[in-house]
């Protein structure tokens, strides 16, 4: 072939390839507003499947439905069957079985998209948005809560990737400040067991009020990130001790200049 007729014909392909993209580009919207009518409201509500959830847009007129099943029932879908024989081996019987194997071929992009879409609900799959990107992904399990897009993070991880790495960092970070918290409750328990006159009753009121005020302070200094300071953590707690065992120390003092007036 000579150098136009080459320019020709890949001028003619990357055009058919241009109006395949447009068409899908313009089927896009109408195809993901039926997604999130059928796939993803079928994971939110299971006991309705989602070829039920297709089955009601088309009752109900959903645009999107409606622009979505004209073009599936005017694809130019074909089945292209072929015989094919398993490969020999030394086990393998004389006259292996032959096997015929169909596949579906689409003219069109869009009708790639729609057939495959059908076929989901069909089998019921389900789709949901990814608690990291908001992007809707096909879960893996029942559980699953992020995708493996790696675009929300700039290409260096995926966001199921960034979640579990924020996981692990928040975990110690709690258990560096519930380190801290169990180590200066210990030595406090242990200062106030020297106090003179101090019953045993009346270091647990201390203990256990000391406690119920700073214990919402954990999960509030490990939630800083990077930014947690441990010595500011510890001189916090501290202080809170300080303010319980002056309100405790007044309020004993006052129902002993009760008990002395009476």
């Amino acid at each position: 072939m000579d150098d136009w007729e080459l320019s020709a014909a890949a001028y003619t392909s990357l055009s058919f390839l241009a109006g395949q993209l447009k068409q899908l580009a313009s089927f896009q919207p109408s195809l993901a507003s039926l997604v999130e009518y059928t796939l993803a409201a079928a994971d939110a509500d299971p006991e309705k499947p989602a070829d039920y959830r297709y089955g009601d847009a088309l009752i109900t007129n959903h645009r999107a439905a409606v622009e979505g099943n004209r073009l599936y029932e005017k694809l130019h879908m074909r089945m292209l069957g072929r015989l094919s024989m398993p490969k020999e081996d030394p086990k393998a019987r004389k006259h292996p079985d032959i096997a015929s194997r169909s596949y579906l071929v689409a003219d069109c992009l869009t009708s790639v998209m729609m057939a495959e879409f059908v076929q989901m609900c069909a089998q019921h799959q389900t789709v949901r948005p990814c608690q990291r990107c908001g992007k809707l992904f096909v879960p893996f399990s029942g559980t699953a809560k992020y995708c493996s897009r790696t675009a929300p993070n700039q290409g260096k991880c995926t966001c199921k990737k960034a979640a579990s790495d924020e996981a692990a960092e928040q975990s110690q970070r709690e258990n560096l400040a519930l380190k801290l918290y169990t180590k200066i409750g210990n030595r406090l328990n242990t200062g106030l067991s020297r106090v003179e006159g101090l019953t045993a009753e009346r270091r647990s009121k201390v203990m256990k009020c000391w406690r119920a005020e700073v214990k919402p302070l954990v999960q509030q200094f490990s939630s800083e990130g990077e930014d947690f300071d441990a010595a500011a953590f510890e001189q916090l707690l501290t202080d809170h001790f300080d303010d319980v065992w002056n309100r405790k120390k007044t309020e004993w003092a006052k129902k002993k200049r009760g008990k002395q007036t009476d």
